[in-house]
């Protein structure tokens, strides 16, 4: 300002001014910063040390613009700190919905697992008290029990106790919050969540189609891929179950490409008409009024596109319905 001329326009670097103050300090500093700047501007024609090649007027008018400039740039940083803030608050209410959806499936899949547990159960118990009643039975009409019954029926007690237990085991591996990526026969992973699903198979008389082939290995988050696995099967036996169909189907598949695999699961249900299928794997949608959550598949998919980086897709027609998850070999 002290030495360039006006023509040279080596003044435009004030009109800068305003916009790195306004990111760099506080609104208060800023506004005192522009007062101090403008009122330099102004004293700087009248002082008698060192010519100045401005007038007056042309320093006014600088002033004027850097003024003007300064007021929309304060405007404009105010709507972006709005702007800003409401993106700040929208992402903590959707991570606080997502923790709250989380938990909400995670309550839900625990009651699934008891109702599992119950009927997982419910077959050997009743095995144990009806070998305990043939004892008791026998002992009541004076029967003589030899050695070799006794030790069948006290060696089939001890068999399903020992499976009670096992069954307690593998629910608890199942719930246990092992992050670890692990190495398994994508065979066994699914052979497990039948395992978990097989009795309920059983008492809804679901024909179960699996054909246990020698697959290789897979590096992944085994028990999140046995939550996924077991919701989609659980979808589809409300599915068969709910609307009676006559010789109820449920078929699992497995296809292997370089570099993944793809789960096949599909029913002989009436399957899903084109508007649920939009909807689906939204949060809270269910097509199975009070009996449905609607977080099984909306948590599902969650855990197939942040665990995974894939998606679960599905074709459906009036003959059932096919869910496809397709499964990276390795993570990376």
């Amino acid at each position: 300002m002290y030495v360039s001329e006006p023509e040279q326009l080596k003044h435009v670097w004030v009109f800068t001014y305003p916009i790195v103050l306004l990111y760099f300090q506080r609104e208060k500093s800023s506004v005192y910063w522009v007062l101090t700047m403008i009122t330099g501007l102004l004293i700087a024609p009248l002082q008698p040390y060192i010519e100045v090649s401005y007038t007056l007027y042309q320093v006014i008018y600088i002033s004027i613009v850097l003024a003007i400039i300064s007021i929309i740039t304060y405007f404009y940083q105010i709507k972006m700190d709005e702007a800003r803030n409401l993106i700040k608050k929208q992402v903590d209410q959707l991570m606080h919905k997502d923790k709250l959806l989380t938990l909400q499936s995670k309550q839900a899949v625990m009651g699934e697992m008891i109702s599992m547990i119950a009927h997982q159960w419910r077959q050997p118990l009743s095995t144990i008290t009806l070998s305990i009643s043939e004892l008791q039975v026998k002992k009541m009409l004076g029967k003589d029990i030899d050695d070799k019954y006794m030790d069948e029926a006290l060696q089939n007690i001890s068999d399903t106790i020992i499976y009670l237990s096992d069954t307690i085991d593998d629910f608890q591996t199942y719930f246990a919050p092992n992050k670890n990526i692990s190495e398994e026969k994508i065979t066994d992973i699914i052979s497990r969540a039948i395992n978990f699903i097989k009795t309920r198979i059983k008492s809804a008389k679901i024909e179960l189609e699996y054909k246990q082939e020698d697959f290789g290995l897979i590096e992944t988050y085994s028990n999140e891929l046995v939550q996924v696995i077991l919701n989609v099967i659980n979808n589809a036996i409300d599915e068969l179950v709910d609307k009676k169909i006559p010789n109820p189907k449920l078929s699992i598949s497995i296809e292997e490409n370089k570099r993944d695999f793809i789960i096949t699961i599909k029913d002989n249900g009436e399957g899903i008409s084109l508007e649920n299928i939009e909807s689906i794997f939204e949060p809270y949608y269910s097509t199975k009024g009070k009996n449905g959550t609607g977080l099984g598949l909306y948590m599902s998919q969650m855990i197939m596109q942040k665990q995974f980086n894939s998606k679960i897709q599905l074709q459906s027609s009036k003959v059932g319905t096919e869910f496809y998850i397709r499964v990276p070999k390795k993570l990376v």
